[in-house]
């Protein structure tokens, strides 16, 4: 089971289940606190998707950057390594093609590929300055070390 905790909501949990009213859920590894919005108290059945991702996390994400949907599928290891690289060469051509350079704009994967985004599908593909690529990386980044807590 995975958790994910921003701005006083539970984001992300693969399974069904009813919260109590207090802000405290048992577990079997112990008592985890949470601390809900009244709106966000009940019965839930919430999936590991960008939806689900809280509005105040939303936020801090750089205007008028492409917010990617779908399932969060975050890949490591051989996958991870394989996706990226074919990322890296796919980003290259098109860097190329459209005369991108690292000084100005870099390709970014709306849904990245650790996320499980595709590497190499165009529409998956948006040019962003460097220092909105930047921003865009850290957010995610953000995202990433609250699934995996």
């Amino acid at each position: 089971m995975r958790e994910v905790r921003a701005a006083g909501y539970l984001v992300c949990v693969r399974l069904t289940f009813q919260l109590p009213t207090s802000s405290v859920v048992r577990t079997a590894e112990g008592t985890l606190s949470l601390q809900l919005a009244p709106e966000s108290q009940g019965v839930f059945n919430l999936t590991t998707r960008f939806e689900n991702v809280p509005p105040s996390m939303w936020e801090t994400f750089p205007e008028g950057v492409p917010r990617p949907t779908g399932p969060i599928n975050l890949i490591d290891g051989a996958a991870y390594d394989t996706a990226r690289q074919a990322a890296n060469n796919f980003n290259r051509g098109l860097s190329r093609r459209f005369g991108l350079g690292p000084a100005d704009y870099e390709v970014h994967e709306i849904a990245p590929v650790k996320f499980g985004g595709s590497p190499t599908a165009l529409s998956n593909k948006v040019g962003l300055l460097d220092t909105v690529h930047s921003q865009v990386t850290a957010w995610f980044g953000r995202l990433q070390r609250l699934i995996e807590e």
